[in-house]
């Protein structure tokens, strides 16, 4: 031993000498063996030893022959070890051990310094007074561990009979006042986020005045106690500075006692006990408030976890209702056993009567069959699927787009399937519709027939909308007629064909007249009465009766603001043609149709006029060539007659120049109308086109004297064709060279082979044609702008049209090519003949 003394022996050394000069010695040596312990191996030094160096001194002097009984030497320090034992989680076994190992030290120590000096007396005086710090310890610990046993039982089935903290809290409060008689009021604050405590629930005191009272870290008596994280004790808080609470200073509390409310290291709150009437509280009331805080602490934390997770829940919650979607959780049997807002609304049932059913339980069987399909899918097999699912509404069948995943429970078994199904029903129709519309575009600019047009527009109908088209348009008699009637069912064809007979009466009450009168478009569910309105005899009834229908849409076929016609859609469905995608759809598609129609009439028309137009062309034609040949005739006899005067020669001239030129206007009408009935007729046989174009230069160079015309480049090529029918051509294009260009150019005339055709062409000086002129100059009845109505002579326009014709019945081209600076040239290009 390296205290004075160590190693010397004394035998006449007391017991209680021997306690005060090695209480180093013993304290060192019994921590050392009660360290083994598991209460006490957490404990630092200060703390295990607690009161046992004062317990030691006070045996001193018990063995040291003190006046007066034992327990009044040892006073309360029995007692208060005993409570601090408790504190520090001790039970009576492991706290009364410890003492025993102190009576242990002692002794061996002793007997390590003195030997066989030790005398039976001392030590029965040791085993007394350790034995009454023992008894002493234990019955306090006892009664200590059975109040506070008692009143955390009460806490314990507080907060087992409520996780809120607004219903625990006071009843933890309610405890620890009725529990503690010196105490009359209690007081818990929170800590929050922002560092301070903030008081969360109080009895005993002015309560509505202590609402949102709070005091920072480190502030104020509660801030005190959380930052120094030890109790504290005042005798006199309504005087003492530390005290910030006004409320406190008014009603004039005495003693004030805190207990800091720590969790895994971090204070969350501070809990005080006041009172008006004592300055101190005994250490058993101060053991049980430490010891309900800490018991209080993890409750407090639990039930702040449970706040949260009810906040949590019910924001999910309210997220979950407010969602355009219904979500929803089943269990492995396919059991709902969560159902949002959303769900409960689409099946008309409230949220408990969804709970526990299946799908088999709220949809007929053809419904619930493909639901338990993909539940299935995702329950067996673990993964995920995206389906879309059909399901019955009070307006027809919607289309659901459902993510259904799975929910792992114990073990990574499957135990649920959560699902999230949103409508996509007006999607779905905004996709058909488009389809619809863009559809119904292509297919109506196919054919401008109006029989085609109509069968296109019911079937378009029949295939996309509804069941039933019928489609009734305006005669030239101003009466309604029915046009065209289709079916989705061929099995309906009969009935529909039948329906022919009764088209709707302007004068009557049928909804399609209504319809027709107003311009606006109708929907009905059909009902007896609305059969009743429509049918024009009985038979007729008994025909719509047959068809079964039940709801329609009926539109007018408007365009260029002139009513068409209506058109009628019926479906066998309830209420489908009422939907408003569905009427959107209708009136686009009757939009359509209605132009369709329109353009069918006007192309009908058209050609009506056309027609007539050509048959009276055709017949003028004809019928002015008698008195034409006639008028030539006279003229040329007259011409020819030696006796006539210069003045009657020059009017027979004139007379005879003008017949030609009528006769060349009425070939131009007759090939004009050949050309646009069925072609112009050629009699084809071989040509040497160089000939030809030698022949047709030297007329024009002597119709037109003072005109200069060259011949290049004339290759010997031949062509199987109507000579007079290309010599007609080549005289067009030399005459439009002619009068547009130059009196004093010439105009340029080139024939040559290139590969497998041959290439007539013509070129002239002057200004260029128009840009705007090229892509219509070979239309019939196109001039120039030099052709303009004072120009003597004009032609009518048919020139150019004529000869593509011809051109192209022979198997050719023509084009031009016309620019400033470079002059007008027109291209021929015709098959060269074999072997030519």
């Amino acid at each position: 031993m390296d205290e004075p003394g160590a190693g010397t022996t004394y035998e006449g050394l007391r017991l209680c000498d021997f306690i005060q000069e090695r209480l180093p010695v013993i304290l060192r040596e019994w921590e050392r063996r009660v360290r083994s312990s598991p209460a006490a191996e957490r404990l630092q030094g200060a703390v295990l030893r607690d009161h046992v160096p004062q317990l030691l001194a006070r045996i001193a002097q018990v063995l040291g022959g003190c006046p007066g009984p034992q327990h009044a030497l040892l006073q309360e320090l029995p007692d208060k070890h005993a409570l601090e034992r408790l504190d520090e989680g001790y039970d009576l076994r492991t706290a009364t051990e410890e003492l025993s190992a102190l009576r242990d030290t002692i002794l061996e120590l002793w007997e390590q310094e003195v030997g066989s000096a030790i005398t039976v007396r001392q030590v029965r005086q040791l085993d007394q007074a350790i034995d009454e710090i023992i008894a002493a310890s234990a019955s306090r610990f006892a009664q200590a561990r059975e109040r506070t046993l008692k009143a955390l039982d009460r806490v314990s089935s507080a907060a087992l009979g409520t996780g809120a903290l607004d219903t625990f809290l006071p009843q933890l409060m309610t405890v620890l006042l009725e529990t503690v008689a010196a105490v009359d009021s209690v007081v818990i604050l929170l800590r929050n986020e922002e560092d301070a405590l903030y008081v969360r629930a109080a009895i005993g005191l002015e309560e509505g005045k202590l609402q949102g009272y709070s005091e920072r870290m480190g502030e104020g008596f509660a801030g005190t106690v959380g930052a120094r994280r030890e109790p504290l004790l005042l005798r006199d808080a309504a005087m003492d500075p530390v005290v910030r609470s006004a409320l406190a200073r008014k009603l004039g509390i005495h003693a004030l006692y805190g207990v800091p409310l720590i969790h895994e290291g971090r204070v969350i709150g501070v809990a005080y006990m006041g009172s008006r009437t004592a300055y101190d509280f005994s250490d058993d009331d101060k053991q049980l408030l430490r010891t309900m805080g800490q018991r209080a602490t993890s409750l407090i934390v639990q039930a702040q976890l449970l706040e949260r997770l009810r906040e949590s829940e019910a924001r999910l919650q309210a997220i979950v209702d407010h969602a355009p979607a219904a979500i929803y959780v089943k269990d492995s049997e396919g059991r709902f056993v969560l159902a949002n807002r959303y769900l409960a609304t689409l099946l008309h049932r409230s949220r408990e009567e969804l709970l526990g059913r299946t799908s088999q339980d709220l949809w007929p069987r053809e419904v619930a069959r493909p639901l338990i399909e993909a539940d299935r899918r995702v329950l067996e097999l673990g993964v995920p699927v995206t389906v879309e699912e059909s399901l019955p509404q009070e307006d027809g069948p919607h289309t659901f787009l459902s993510v259904k995943f799975p929910m792992p429970g114990g073990r990574g078994r499957v135990a649920a399937l959560g699902g999230i199904s949103t409508d996509i029903t007006d999607r779905k129709e905004a996709e058909r519709a488009q389809a619809l519309l863009v559809e119904a575009g292509t297919v109506l600019a196919q054919s401008l027939d109006m029989e085609t047009t109509l069968k296109s527009i019911a079937s378009l109908a029949v295939t996309h909308l509804a069941d039933f088209c019928m489609v009734d348009l305006l005669g030239e008699d101003g009466q309604l007629h029915r046009l065209e009637v289709l079916s989705r069912e061929p099995a309906h064809k009969e009935l529909m064909q039948r329906t022919m007979r009764y088209p709707p009466q302007l004068d009557s009450t049928s909804p399609v007249a209504q319809v027709l009168k107003t311009g606006k478009a109708a929907t009905a569910d059909i009902t007896p009465q609305w059969l009743d309105a429509a049918a024009q005899s009985a038979e007729h009834r008994a025909v719509l009766e047959a068809l079964a229908p039940r709801s329609t849409v009926i539109l007018p076929l408007k365009a260029r603001g002139r009513m068409q016609g209506v058109m009628n859609l019926v479906s066998k469905e309830p209420g489908r043609m009422l939907r408003p995608s569905v009427v959107v759809v209708a009136q686009g598609l009757a939009d359509r149709a209605a132009i369709a129609i329109d353009n069918a009439r006007l192309f009908q028309e058209a050609r009506e006029a056309v027609r007539v137009r050509e048959d009276v062309v055709a017949i003028v034609s004809h019928d002015l060539r008698n008195p034409l040949n006639a008028i030539s005739l006279s003229a040329s006899t007259l011409i020819k007659r030696e006796e006539l005067d210069e003045r009657t020669a020059k009017a027979a001239m004139r007379i005879y120049a003008a017949a030609d030129r009528a006769h060349r206007l009425i070939r131009d009408l007759l090939d004009f109308t050949q050309a646009r009935v069925g072609g112009i007729p050629l009699s084809p046989r071989p040509v040497e086109l160089d000939e030809l174009a030698r022949q047709v230069v030297e007329e024009l160079q002597s119709a037109y004297p003072e005109r200069s015309f060259e011949l290049r480049g004339v290759e010997d090529v031949h062509v199987e064709g109507d000579p007079d029918r290309l010599a007609q051509v080549m005289a067009n294009l030399l005459g439009n060279a002619v009068q547009h260009s130059p009196k004093d150019t010439p105009v340029r005339v080139t024939v040559r082979g290139q590969g497998d055709m041959v290439l007539f062409e013509v070129h002239n000086q002057g200004a260029p044609i128009p840009a705007e002129q090229l892509p219509v100059l070979f239309e019939p009845f196109h001039r120039g702008r030099e052709a303009g109505a004072a120009t003597p002579g004009r032609s009518l326009g048919l020139g150019l049209y004529i000869s593509r014709q011809i051109v192209t019945a022979h198997g050719g081209r023509i084009e031009v090519h016309s620019e400033e600076g470079e002059g007008t040239t027109f291209r021929v290009w015709l098959p060269r003949r074999s072997g030519g």
